[in-house]
């Protein structure tokens, strides 16, 4: 018997005040540092806490994006493994909540994007790691 040790890594950790309405984007992170990539099936775990259940949609959405390069301008928004989009929208009224998204990831540098919609009062805490599918050999 084997084991196989993974290790999460940290794509995004951040608070977005409730009551910010622009688009944030995180720095991107090189997943070559972590593991090899390229057609790579990675699964993306987010977790938002918000401080309110009257928050209500104050997270207007999260989306995963990939590019080759660091160059801003070049990224484009990632793709699950089923074909779909990964994005995230928080639920209306809820306080926590988490999912996940399998992307097969072309590049080596990921990042998140997310919008703030018009809210008033608390704070929203945004968490998202990337872990490395690995198959049973």
């Amino acid at each position: 018997m084997y084991s196989r040790s993974v290790l999460p890594v940290s794509v995004t950790k951040a608070m977005l005040l409730s009551s910010a309405t622009s688009t944030a984007v995180e720095t991107a992170v090189d997943l070559a540092d972590y593991f090899p990539v390229g057609k790579r099936e990675v699964r993306f775990v987010v977790s938002v806490i918000t401080s309110s259940t009257s928050l209500g949609n104050a997270l207007g959405g999260l989306v995963i994006e990939e590019c080759a390069t660091t160059s801003t301008a070049s990224f484009t928004q990632a793709y699950g493994a089923d074909g779909s989009t990964a994005t995230f929208a928080l639920a209306a009224n809820a306080v926590s909540y988490s999912t996940y998204f399998d992307v097969a990831v072309n590049y080596r540098y990921v990042r998140t994007r997310y919008t703030g919609t018009t809210s008033t009062g608390g704070t929203i805490a945004i968490d998202v790691v990337a872990l490395p599918i690995v198959r049973a050999a």
